[in-house]
């Protein structure tokens, strides 16, 4: 629920944060897929999407505008790659297709947030010691 209202509170920046954040910890996981590029091309095509939608928007330039655009494809291209690619790293380590490609589509981080919440909790539960 925090990455769904962190993404609306912060204008569709917390997603960013989050793949930074979490690529790290995927890395680690049992999978030879990695994350490498994907973080800092978002990023950097997010960056270019507002300069060149600011000087479309204030100066009516059609190259601008055509160029923001052409950065927004690649936005959603460099995320949907993150985002399947966190998918594989995970259903590697599950050792099976836990992570689906239907609802990763629909519901991207907030569904790849679900699973690693449940990895992390059940690696706590196997890390607690036996009650006796």
């Amino acid at each position: 629920m925090f990455t769904l209202f962190a993404t609306f509170i912060t204008f569709g920046i917390y997603p960013v944060y989050w793949f930074f954040n979490r690529a790290k910890q995927l890395n680690q996981l049992r999978s030879e897929k990695k994350i490498t590029w994907e973080p800092a091309g978002y990023l950097i095509a997010g960056i270019v999407y507002l300069v060149f939608g600011a000087v479309a928007a204030l100066q009516d330039n059609t190259i601008m505008a055509l160029l923001a655009v052409a950065a927004w494809l690649f936005i959603w291209f460099a995320y949907l790659r993150m985002i399947y690619r966190m998918r594989a790293i995970l259903n590697d380590h599950f050792g099976e297709k836990r992570v689906g490609p239907i609802l990763t589509f629909i519901f991207n981080i907030y569904y790849l947030q679900y699973h690693i919440n449940r990895l992390i909790e059940s690696e706590m539960i196997a890390k607690a010691p036996l009650a006796s």
